[in-house]
């Protein structure tokens, strides 16, 4: 994996999605990568990603480079609450054993630092009768697959996740630019190999992911996202995340994003393709 791979892909996601627009509604959330709204959702909306990467720290491996998918569903079951399901897929890549300094093969039925999840979402404020949208969630997950490794070790094959947080979202200049934030709070017990700050199994993250949009035209939206991932100590990760949403009809979005980090925690580069389908 490496960074011109990555452009490239880049670039052939453009290209093979530009022919498919046709009439986009824009009534719906155009939502960017890795941000959610606050905004109770108006329709069943499902996010596949495929997100690449380089550079990614681990409890004992490090340098790791590879691939991985996932899914999202958000399923909105009264006029301020939904339910958020995330399943991580697969991940597949290679990365260096933190002792030894050998490279391994790493791939399994499942994530790197998210595990499997149910997420509760409350909207509590609206932006008709306050001027934003603010909610606030919490969520549970815990190991199903796990990551194997070439030298014999598994990954994340035991552990639990629980998260909390809010959420803001805020519409600008009759609605042509949007404003997200996500703070939240994620506490790992016995994760198994995964602290990025080499510390023990039980651990704590904090998420801070803001992002901006711009309707440039009905057909694209490019956006800005900036990313802090840390415990304040040992491991701070702030990246940025430029990003295109292409509203293909009114249910379906193509977003592509290339990561980059800005300090020398988390992942170097990447590149996230997103699929967006409402029903």
């Amino acid at each position: 994996m490496n960074s011109k791979r990555i452009i490239l892909a880049g670039v052939s996601a453009m290209i093979i999605v530009t022919p498919l627009l046709r009439a986009a509604n824009t009534d719906y959330q155009v939502q960017p990568i890795s941000v959610r709204y606050a905004q109770t959702a108006s329709k069943i909306t499902v996010d596949t990603t495929m997100r690449y990467f380089e550079d990614v720290q681990l409890q004992e491996m490090n340098h790791f480079d590879g691939w991985g998918c996932d899914l999202e569903a958000t399923v909105p079951f009264y006029r301020t609450l939904q339910f958020r399901l995330l399943w991580p897929l697969y991940t597949e890549g290679d990365a260096t054993v933190i002792g030894t300094g050998q490279r391994s093969w790493v791939r399994g039925w499942g994530g790197v630092l998210d595990l499997p999840s149910v997420i509760l979402e409350h909207q509590l404020l609206s932006a008709p009768n306050h001027g934003f949208n603010f909610a606030w969630y919490l969520g549970a997950g815990g190991r199903v697959g796990f990551l194997e490794t070439a030298h014999g070790d598994r990954l994340n094959h035991q552990g639990r996740l629980y998260q909390a947080g809010v959420k803001a979202d805020r519409s600008f200049n009759d609605d042509q630019v949007r404003l997200l934030a996500n703070l939240g709070v994620r506490a790992y017990i016995k994760s198994d190999d995964l602290n990025p700050s080499r510390g023990n199994d039980d651990f704590f993250l904090v998420d801070l992911n803001t992002a901006s949009v711009t309707r440039l035209h009905e057909h694209f939206w490019p956006g800005m996202g900036l990313n802090y991932q840390g415990e304040f100590e040992k491991y701070n990760s702030v990246s940025l995340l430029p990003q295109a949403i292409i509203p293909v009809n009114s249910w379906l979005e193509v977003k592509f994003g290339v990561p980059f980090r800005l300090t020398s925690h988390g992942e170097r580069v990447g590149l996230r393709l997103q699929l967006t389908a409402r029903f």
